[in-house]
C-alpha cells in the first residue's frame, strides 16, 4: 500500500479506499493493516507529501503556493501549517536557508 502512496501521494482526493482498493483489499483492511504496522494512513500521507515538498523547495524555483498543490494539498494555509510542524520552519525559510548553505553563509 506504501508504494501505492508514494506513487499517487499528489492526488488531493488520495484516500485509503483507492490505496487498499489498488492492492485488492478493502477499506476497513487498509486501516487495519496501517494500524496493525503502527502508522496511520493520514501521517504517512502527510509525510510523503511534506518531503516531496520539502524537495521541489530546495531544488526547483516553483512557487511555494504550485509546490503545495503539487504534492497534493488543496489548502495552502494546512500546508504551511504542516511544514512548520514537521520541519520547524516555514517552506519560504527552509527554501532561503538551503541558499544560503549553497553559498557557504551557514
Amino acid at each position: 500500500m506504501r508504494e501505492s502512496m508514494a506513487r499517487d501521494f499528489a492526488n488531493p482526493n488520495l484516500s485509503m479506499g483507492d490505496v487498499a482498493a489498488g492492492v485488492g483489499l478493502s477499506e476497513r483492511a487498509g486501516y487495519l493493516a496501517f494500524e496493525a504496522a503502527g502508522l496511520g494512513f493520514t501521517q504517512e500521507l502527510q509525510t510523503l507529501r511534506l518531503d516531496q515538498a520539502r524537495e521541489y523547495l530546495l531544488g526547483s524555483s516553483l512557487r511555494v503556493i504550485d509546490i503545495a498543490f503539487a504534492v497534493g494539498f488543496s489548502d495552502a494555509s494546512h500546508f504551511y501549517r504542516l511544514f512548520r510542524r514537521r520541519f520547524k520552519c516555514s517552506p519560504v525559510e527552509a527554501r532561503a536557508t538551503q541558499a544560503w548553505s549553497r553559498l557557504g553563509a551557514a
